[in-house]
């Protein structure tokens, strides 16, 4: 490393040096940082000032009901009969809030991925897949009832 490599950073009032990797870089690490936290702050506030009407408002409340409509399209597929029901026999339970999607298998793990571990996420990829057998819906209660249905064999 040669003497005239170490650069003094470019900011006003900061003593940090650094060994000059190109003829580019004027400003020392600590630096970058908060210029480009000030700098994504500017962009914030110019995207919000841009914005007075409220679009980004619109555009969230639209993918929502997108959202909505997605899950109750999923789980009338997998419904009883294809409509909005809870597949367990005799159960007649038809909120959509109470409702969600269940692995018939208990095979959840292997959907799984960092992408995708459930929700909107996985109702979109049984939608790109072609809805899949291996899918149920049902209700909460129903769904822990399975589940201590199987813990209960395992204990046996």
């Amino acid at each position: 490393m040669k003497l005239k490599d170490i650069i003094k950073c470019f900011t006003e009032k900061c003593i940090n040096t650094f060994h000059r990797t190109n003829s580019c870089h004027k400003y020392c690490k600590e630096c970058i940082k908060k210029r480009n936290s000030e700098s994504r702050k500017r962009w914030q506030n110019r995207q919000r000032d841009k914005d007075p009407s409220g679009n980004r408002r619109y555009h969230r409340v639209r993918a929502r009901k997108h959202r909505f409509v997605t899950k109750e399209a999923i789980l009338t597929h997998y419904g009883k009969g294809g409509e909005l029901l809870c597949s367990w026999r005799g159960c007649l339970i038809s909120d959509i809030d109470m409702l969600s999607l269940d692995h018939i298998n208990n095979n959840g793990k292997e959907d799984r991925t960092p992408e995708v571990t459930g929700g909107y996420k996985l109702y979109r990829k049984v939608i790109v897949l072609g809805y899949p057998k291996g899918f149920q819906t049902l209700c909460f209660n129903h769904q822990f009832k399975k589940e201590f249905l199987r813990k209960r064999k395992i204990w046996l």
